[in-house]
């Protein structure tokens, strides 16, 4: 049986759309001119991104979740932005399409942010594990 490494990707409400149109199961470039994509390594950091970014540029963020094997996953450089756990793989986009053939099971979204003009701030929707894909 193949190993398995969990990551944690910040989602825009346009990225989610195209996770859910493949059926759960691949990710593509966040835009036209990426050069590389970023997954996370550790959940509270991809949290940050989609609470402090992507909520307040898109109106909603959101992080999804997704296994994948540990051998492919092993040969991508990991780096570190600014803290200890900010931690995440920097995989050229031209790699994106082996990275959706090394994914094991299906993406999932464990956490979702929304602005809330009226509250002038975020508000963090209620999921349970399992609760999208």
């Amino acid at each position: 049986m193949c190993q398995a490494t969990t990551l944690y990707k910040p989602l825009t409400p346009s990225q989610l759309a195209a996770v859910i149109a493949s059926g759960w199961k691949r990710f593509t470039p966040d835009y036209r001119d990426q050069v590389y994509f970023y997954p996370k390594l550790h959940r509270d950091y991809a949290e940050q991104v989609a609470r402090l970014w992507n909520a307040r540029q898109y109106s909603a963020g959101y992080v999804a979740i997704f296994d994948i094997a540990t051998d492919f996953i092993q040969r991508y450089e990991i780096q570190t932005i600014a803290y200890e756990n900010h931690k995440e793989y920097r995989i050229p986009v031209t790699d994106l399409e082996r990275l959706n053939w090394h994914i094991l099971g299906k993406i999932d979204v464990i956490a979702a942010y929304h602005l809330e003009p009226e509250a002038d701030g975020l508000v963090s929707l209620p999921m349970e594990y399992g609760s999208f894909g």
